[in-house]
């Protein structure tokens, strides 16, 4: 890629990668959620926190999910931007090169061709 054109592209991968590590940190607390389960108690009220911690367990595999797929977006729209950001340097650099080789066409200042 081009000096001085990959910022954005540059940005979404620092983003992408914060997404991805804060998909790793809920999926921790769910695991941590989950181990908190097993109380070794029973009756009604130990099976209500069971349910309890099991909601709030799939809350957060829903939403390391979510952050998954938008790792996922962010990604593929950043390699879209470097491939277009490539695209146009090498449409500058043979913009620049034919206006230099169209040069020798036009006739100088001063009288010459």
């Amino acid at each position: 890629m081009s000096a001085g054109v990959d910022g954005v592209p540059g940005q979404l991968h620092e983003l992408a990668s914060r997404a991805a590590a804060l998909a790793e940190q809920v999926r921790a607390r769910s695991t941590q959620v989950r181990g908190h389960a097993r109380t070794g108690w029973s009756g009604p009220a130990a099976d209500a926190y069971a349910r309890a911690v099991a909601t709030e367990a799939a809350r957060l595999d829903r939403c390391a999910g979510r952050l998954d797929d938008l790792v996922a977006a962010i990604r593929g729209h950043a390699r879209g931007a470097e491939q277009r950001l490539d695209e146009v340097a090498d449409l500058f650099a043979a913009a620049r090169q034919a206006l230099e080789s169209s040069a020798g066409l036009l006739p100088r200042a001063g009288g010459g061709r």
